[in-house]
């Protein structure tokens, strides 16, 4: 249901608020290699969420990355990396879908689309990196080769 980017852009976040409870500015390829994300792609992401002023970028010494607010919901990560748009978005990908000329998935797919805004209106970085603080979530996991 998501982009690719903005899967990376809600890891990176997190990963990157839980490092900064503990006094640390990760940069991308950390971020990168802890979150499973190709560095070159996730630079260009963290590039877009600084940009809509829910990171800071430094660089060189005392560099790296800070989430400006923990409390940014799922909702503003999802429309600087997608738009609006994606919780209106016909569950086909089809451009004219609506209520009035619905697509054949389209009573199905209202209630879920509906929901996951819910969720993401609800749910802070701050919510999903103290789950990781706390051991109580990972966000990747390399497979042994």
């Amino acid at each position: 249901m998501l982009s690719k980017s903005t899967e990376y852009a809600v890891r990176a976040l997190v990963y990157t608020a839980w490092r900064n409870g503990l006094g640390e500015r990760p940069g991308y390829r950390e971020i990168a290699k802890q979150i499973g994300a190709p560095p070159h792609f996730l630079a260009k992401v963290m590039q877009q969420l600084s940009s809509h002023s829910l990171v800071w970028a430094g660089r060189g010494r005392g560099g790296g990355f800070l989430v400006m607010n923990d409390q940014a919901s799922l909702y503003e990560i999802i429309v600087a990396t997608e738009g609006e748009h994606r919780f209106r978005a016909c569950g086909m990908g089809l451009p004219h879908c609506s209520d009035d000329r619905p697509c054949p998935f389209h009573s199905q797919y209202a209630p879920i689309r509906g929901a996951l805004k819910k969720l993401a209106l609800e749910t802070s970085i701050g919510d999903l990196s103290r789950a990781l603080a706390e051991g109580k979530a990972v966000l990747y996991w390399p497979v042994d080769p």
